[in-house]
């Protein structure tokens, strides 16, 4: 949430801001404006769902740290493609990027901090 309010959203903004002329004015509606907060943080909480996703998987013994390693290309493919998806406007490089950072950098912080056993 945090991210989505101070980072991403302001960001969001800016970039559409910068398609104003002196002939143009940004002028956003506050019902579009909002619609397009709670998009974004929809698509973040789904976004930073997924270390939660791993260690439910690796608890039921579906995938280990070396499977995610292995896979990491088809990793990121489905990840560029999972932020196109959920970009709210039409996806465009720098929008859905900013929607792929977080899980590509979760995705390569699983690997560092995960544990040899999720068993309890």
């Amino acid at each position: 949430m945090l991210f989505n309010t101070y980072l991403l959203f302001p960001a969001m903004m800016q970039f559409f801001g910068a398609f104003s002329s002196p002939h143009i004015t940004l002028m956003p509606r506050i019902e579009d404006t909002y619609d397009q907060f709670l998009q974004t943080t929809l698509g973040m909480v789904i976004v930073f769902q997924m270390p939660t996703l791993a260690v439910f998987l690796a608890r039921m013994r579906v995938v280990t740290a070396g499977l995610l390693w292995k896979q990491i290309k088809y990793a990121v493919l489905v990840i560029f493609v999972v932020a196109a998806v959920l970009t709210p406007s039409p996806p465009t490089r720098g929008i859905s990027s900013v929607f792929a950072a977080p899980m590509l950098g979760l995705y390569l912080v699983q690997h560092c901090c995960w544990p040899g056993s999720f068993a309890a």
